[in-house]
């Protein structure tokens, strides 16, 4: 097994599905999302070992701890989809932590309150 942590020193968002329909009738997602994603993965990618290569293999297990300052009402089973999603990398890179977020097959998500907002994730995968 390889462990890796991550620690995200921002709000979590809720993606809420949130996407639109363009005048082409296809779906996209938000510029706010795009961003939140971008940022998740510029972090993500300071954080993992020299030479890394993305997880391949199915039986991924991510454990998700998110402080938020004051309760906020939220989905807990959306916050993970940005998170997740930023793990992918961007489209066609193969990967960033694994090479898709199908490949997860225990998500663990927990909420706390406190001072400060952040996001700290672990990565168990099989080698």
């Amino acid at each position: 097994m390889t462990n890796l942590s991550f620690s995200f020193p921002v709000r979590a968002m809720s993606k809420d599905n949130e996407k639109y329909t363009g005048r082409n009738g296809r779906p996209f997602t938000s510029k706010k999302f795009k961003d939140f994603e971008f940022l998740l993965r510029t972090y993500m990618r300071s954080q993992l070992p020299d030479k890394f290569v993305p997880f391949q293999k199915e039986g991924i297990v991510v454990k998700l701890f998110v402080w938020f300052k004051n309760r906020v009402r939220l989905d807990a089973g959306n916050i993970p989809k940005s998170i997740l999603d930023a793990g992918n990398g961007e489209r066609g890179s193969g990967g960033l932590i694994w090479k898709d977020d199908r490949l997860i097959t225990d998500l663990q998500v927990k909420i706390f309150y406190g001072p400060e907002e952040k996001i700290e994730m672990e990565v168990i995968a099989p080698t």
